[in-house]
């Protein structure tokens, strides 16, 4: 939580840090004529963010992923494996949400980003479209919801799937276990 607050707070810093709360201040910074390189400058370090973030995430995928192979070759304990389960388990059900977040907020960015850029190259009206047609929240927030209980029921069902085919047994082994104990 610490961390999400410091980084909200430099990303505000870069946008406000050339504004002057002393007489006449624009509503939106984004819509002034010049250049707002404080603004670009924290569109492009949310792309880097967005980044940073889906690069951490799979390599958490990745090292417990290890981690469940060499409990696995080890025979670690029961509490041990099932926490190392229980997270891959949370990873695959987040896996669509969190890509899909990190894609929603990169092209949200990349776009503003565009948009500013080539400010002076639009028409007021066109600017203005292109800003507002660019806000995805909406619509992620409809997609978040159907994309997490999808791959809650997959992930779930997957697991039953596993389950009931782990605890299947062969009767013809188990009597020849039987057979090979009282002979």
């Amino acid at each position: 939580m610490i961390f999400q607050f410091l980084l909200a707070a430099i990303l505000l810093a870069f946008v406000y840090a050339k504004q002057s709360f002393g007489g006449t201040a624009l509503y939106c910074m984004a819509a002034s004529s010049s250049l707002p390189v404080h603004v670009l400058t924290a569109f492009v370090l949310t792309i880097i963010v967005q980044l940073v973030s889906i690069i951490c995430y799979r390599l958490l995928i990745n090292k417990n992923e290890k981690l469940r192979e060499t409990l696995q070759k080890t025979g670690g304990d029961l509490i041990r494996k099932y926490q190392v389960e229980e997270t891959l388990r949370a990873f695959r059900i987040l896996s669509q949400p969190v890509h899909l977040m990190s894609l929603f907020q990169f092209f949200y960015s990349f776009n503003s980003f565009f948009v500013l850029y080539f400010n002076p190259h639009f028409s007021r009206p066109l600017y203005f479209f292109l800003m507002e047609a660019n806000i995805y929240l909406p619509e992620y927030s409809l997609a978040f919801v159907f994309t997490f209980i999808r791959m809650e029921n997959y992930v779930s069902d997957s697991s039953s799937k596993g389950l009931r085919k782990s605890i299947e047994i062969d009767t013809a082994v188990y009597f020849e276990n039987y057979k090979k104990d009282w002979s």
